[in-house]
Parts: structure tokens; sequence; C-alpha cells
């Protein structure tokens, strides 16, 4: 399935696809539309493009308002998709004061965009990942900050539920308790840990994994 003509014809027409998520019979895959040098500003928007999972074409795409999308997900209880766009870096800093970093919210049915939700300067850095619970979500700030917001109210719970010891977190899960299990890379104390969503409490860990965490997923 290429990709390409849903990326900008700017001399680079690079895709760039990273995340997707299925919903019924239909795949959302998030196109970053990055340029060929990655240390160079995302000049370009994202794009959410679908695909039909029965027959693998590509049935409609949206332009996101945001830039440098890195995450994608869904919510059974609102049925809209929620995209992180990591926004336009300089010199490896991001500009939070600008329009293109922040939490998009899309309806997928008729894929349209409503919007960046969430600026996020309300976060106070740049956004990586996104999880959805049963009550909240959560992103990762600047790569080592967990931070939660109500999905219907679309705004900033907590800046701050938990700053990481070791300055990287890679990545997140929130179980059907509503526990949001950390890859924490402190190597001093590695390890799962996990968090009460609603407080940022420590309940757990860090769980001895054997190395440094880089992923976790639910099964």
């Amino acid at each position: 399935i290429d990709l390409t003509p849903y990326a900008a014809d700017d001399g680079d027409r690079l895709a760039r696809a990273t995340q997707m998520v299925g919903v019924g019979t239909k795949l959302y895959v998030l196109v970053q539309d990055l340029p060929t040098n990655l240390l160079d500003p995302a000049n370009q928007p994202g794009k959410i493009v679908a695909v039909d999972m029965t027959t693998d074409e590509v049935v409609g795409f949206v332009t996101l308002d945001g830039r440098n999308p890195s995450d994608i997900t869904y919510s059974p209880v609102t049925q809209k998709i929620y995209v992180v766009n990591a926004g336009v870096f300089v010199n490896f800093v991001t500009d939070v004061n600008d329009a293109f970093g922040g939490i998009e919210v899309v309806e997928p049915e008729v894929l349209q965009t409503e919007g960046i939700a969430i600026d996020d300067a309300d976060f106070g850095n740049y956004l990586m990942n996104i999880v959805i619970g049963e009550d909240r979500a959560y992103t990762i700030v600047n790569g080592e900050t967990i931070a939660s917001f109500d999905i219907d109210a679309l705004v900033v719970e907590s800046a701050n539920l938990y700053t990481s010891p070791g300055t990287f977190l890679p990545e997140m899960a929130v179980d059907d308790d509503g526990r949001v299990l950390l890859t924490e890379r402190d190597v001093n104390d590695a390890g799962i840990v996990a968090l009460d969503g609603s407080n940022g409490n420590i309940i757990a860990g860090p769980l001895d994994v054997g190395a440094l965490p880089a992923a976790l997923s639910l099964y």
C-alpha cells in the first residue's frame, strides 16, 4: 500500500508512516510527512490514511492541523481518534507557542479533524505517546513525564503525574484496573512501574525485567 501520494510534493515526498490503529474493518495509518533530513523542522502537516482491511485499499485520508504526529489511538467510549502531535523542533527544542503541537481529535467515520483540542503548551513541553483508560487519557511529556487529561472535557488533569528519575520513558500502557504501567529506564533502578492513574502514586515497582525496558503490551 503506497502512502507516497499522501505526502506533500515538496521535493522530499516521504510519507514516514509511524503508528496505526484499527477501528472495525478500517486501519488508520499515521503519516508524519517529515523531510529527508530529520534535523530539519517539520514543514508539512501530518496525515491519517484510512485503509479498508478487507480489501487492502485506501478509502480516504485527512490532513491534520498538527505537525510531526508521533502516536495515535482510538476511544470506544467517545468513538473518536486521538493523535499526539510532537510539533516543530528547532535544534532539538520544540516551540510550544506555535500552533502545531498537542492532542488532536479526529472523527474516524467521516475522516474530519476537530483540530488540536489541547495545546502542548498546556502540558509544558512536547508530547510523545498516548494511551486511554476508562476515565482519563495519558501522554508522555518531554520523554520523561507522565501527564493525564480528561478525554470528555479535553482539559489537562495533571501535567506531572510522574517524572522518571532516569529521564526517559519510551512507552506506557493502562490495564483494566486503571493502573498506568511504565517502562522505567533509570539505570540505577530499571523495570516496570505501576502507578495509580488518578493520583500518580506508585503501586508497585520498578519490577525487574532483566534489562532496560523499551516497550510493553497487555494481552
